[in-house]
């Protein structure tokens, strides 16, 4: 469907806005589908969100950004570099320890520091780099069950522009149905389906 838009003039002479959506094959290919007033269907949409237990949840579904695999993988990765920064922590400690007893020599613990500190630092980097993709991924790991939450809690007070935006984000699909009611050309507007997009 699109949008089709239209005013219509009040006994005043002022215009009301009146949006529509229209089937495309409406114009070129005769289809007899009736038109979906905007507002209505906004409505049929909190009716149908408000519905929980019909949104369940299932293997399915998706999640937006990386697969749960890919960010158990960076995170069996970041608990090894984790493990070895420690290490290295505790070896430099070490030996200035070893130092400090004179139990080894200037020239032997500058040498030994000197490798630690190496590979210290080469660690400390390797360890800030996956904790900024952690937390990347964190911030775009989004579950359907986030996604309908944040929808039943926020859509009142979302602008349209937000709207569309998170349709647009996380719904694949809204299978309307257009029932017809006898005195009501428009029919009573029901949705039937919300698909939202998988990986």
């Amino acid at each position: 469907m699109s949008t089709k838009d239209r005013y219509k003039t009040k006994k005043s002479g002022t215009k009301k806005y009146i949006g529509n959506y229209a089937c495309l094959g409406k114009f070129h290919k005769g289809c007899m589908s009736k038109y979906v007033s905007h507002s209505k269907l906004d409505k049929a949409f909190i009716e149908y969100i408000s519905n929980f237990p019909t949104m369940k949840v299932s293997p399915d579904d998706i999640q937006h950004g990386d697969n749960p695999e890919k960010n158990n993988d960076l995170a069996d990765i970041y608990t090894k570099y984790k493990s070895k920064l420690e290490g290295l922590e505790k070896k430099e400690k070490s030996i200035m320890k070893l130092y400090v007893n004179d139990n080894i020599g200037f020239d032997e613990y500058t040498k030994m520091s000197k490798l630690i500190k190496s590979d210290l630092s080469k660690t400390k980097e390797d360890v800030e780099k996956i904790e900024i993709q952690l937390d990347e991924l964190a911030g775009t790991l989004i579950t359907k069950e986030d996604v309908i939450t944040n929808i039943k809690d926020n859509w009142l007070v979302l602008t349209n522009s937000e709207k569309m935006e998170f349709i647009t984000s996380f719904v694949k699909s809204i299978t309307v149905c257009n029932q017809g009611q006898k005195g009501n050309h428009f029919g009573k507007v029901k949705i039937e389906k919300v698909e939202f997009f998988r990986e």
